[in-house]
């Protein structure tokens, strides 16, 4: 153990590199047996459509891959063939989990510590991606006491055997037993994760506000689009009132009253002609009658 570094900064390292660099790649093994042939599986239009359902959501759920994930399993033409080695352990838990045969999730499916008594290979799957996950949100603290270092190698240890061969069997062991690491590679190694995650943490932020404010939008919509309807409906019964009324009326009657409104707008009309000329005479007389008073 390096001098500047402390036992329970050794033993966090120590989890990184049994996560990062033989759990990895005991989980990059397992996920090759499932697709050997990564671009033709992606290539799949019935895969493809289910990851794009990932992608792009309809509207109100939350999104599962995100763009820079999205361009990694679908680059721009005349990129090279994508492989799982271009997958992080997100990404391929991610596909064993959505894409055909479909693994089976633990208990408390694939974000959630499965049960030390849980055997499956979706629950050492789960471990994988949950300790990778747990180094990155303790890489500002960067510490692990003796009782929780060896509990989780043995969670890892457990998961490793299991879907890994024997190379990764012995790179464990070796693992627990090296003298010195290459703390600055490993340090670096969670740094830049970290901000990996931190991105993807924005971006499903901003996706799950996104969802929330288009629902709302919707809600709207269809309380306008029922307003609409309800004032449509409410005129077309107002009409067929009317109708019916006028349909009660006699025709003899309708006619006269018909007539007699014509009248008494003809007698208006006559009213207000008669009283404008009558002002207007009296307002003659009442002017010439006035003295002069130049």
């Amino acid at each position: 153990m390096a001098t500047n570094i402390t036992k329970e900064e050794d033993n966090f390292l120590r989890i990184v590199y049994l996560t990062y660099r033989v759990g990895t790649t005991a989980l990059r093994r397992y996920f090759d047996g499932f697709h050997p042939n990564l671009q033709s599986d992606l290539s799949f239009p019935p895969n493809k459509a289910i990851l794009l359902d990932l992608h792009k959501p309809p509207r109100g759920q939350r999104r599962v891959l995100y763009q820079e994930q999205w361009n990694i399993l679908y680059p721009s033409s005349g990129s090279p063939v994508v492989s799982s080695v271009d997958l992080d352990t997100t990404l391929m838990a991610c596909l064993l989990r959505h894409l055909p045969p479909n693994i089976s999730p633990p208990a408390f499916g694939f974000d959630a510590l499965p049960q030390s008594h849980e055997l499956s290979d979706g629950a050492h799957i789960a471990r994988i991606k949950y300790y990778k996950n747990f180094i990155v949100s303790h890489s500002k603290d960067g510490k692990l006491s003796d009782t929780d270092c060896t509990r989780i190698w043995i969670d890892l240890e457990m998961a490793i055997h299991s879907l890994g061969n024997q190379q990764d069997v012995t790179d464990a062991d070796d693992a627990k037993s090296k003298n010195s690491l290459d703390y600055s590679t490993l340090k670096k190694l969670v740094n830049q994760d970290d901000s990996i995650q931190h991105n993807l943490r924005r971006l499903n932020d901003h996706s799950n506000e996104l969802a929330v404010q288009s629902s709302k939008i919707t809600r709207l919509e269809s309380t306008m689009q029922k307003g609409t309807e309800e004032h449509s409906d409410l005129k077309e019964k107002i009409t067929k009132i009317e109708i019916e009324q006028e349909e009660c009326i006699p025709k003899n009657i309708r006619e006269n009253n018909d007539q007699t409104k014509i009248n008494w707008r003809i007698m208006e009309s006559t009213n207000i002609k008669n009283d404008s000329g009558k002002k207007r005479k009296e307002y003659t007389t009442d002017y010439r009658n006035e003295p002069c008073t130049e």
